[in-house]
């Protein structure tokens, strides 16, 4: 004996859009945790002073990194263990906004006064 079919052309279309709006939701929940993780990661790049955040991330093993339990605290571990092996990637310490001393000085106070001179300005 047939199967027979008893599902309406519309039942059949709903049961379709159905699945579809099912594997949407996967696809979406997916790249949602995926943003998530990229967000993380961008910003414990940020706080452990990475110089290219590109670079660094192609020497971490993301795939353990994305499927951790502890993704922050595995993502900061990781990062230690490289900065250790390729400190290059990273700032030391931020450089200072004004270096003492950097103004004109010296002989250059002579060429620096006539110019002042030409153009009329106070010495």
């Amino acid at each position: 004996m047939e199967k027979v079919d008893t599902m309406s052309p519309e039942q059949k279309r709903i049961e379709e859009l159905e699945q579809q709006l099912e594997q949407m939701q996967q696809q979406h929940e997916a790249e949602k945790r995926q943003l998530q993780f990229q967000a993380m990661l961008s910003m414990e790049i940020y706080k452990a002073r990475g110089r290219n955040e590109k670079a660094i991330s192609a020497l971490l093993d993301m795939e353990q990194l994305q499927n951790s339990q502890q993704p922050q605290q595995d993502i900061a571990q990781a990062l230690q263990q490289l900065k250790e092996g390729n400190g290059y990637l990273f700032e030391e310490q931020t450089p200072a906004m004004y270096a003492m001393g950097t103004g004109v000085q010296g002989s250059n106070m002579v060429a620096h006064n006539a110019l002042r001179a030409a153009f009329g300005l106070p010495l």
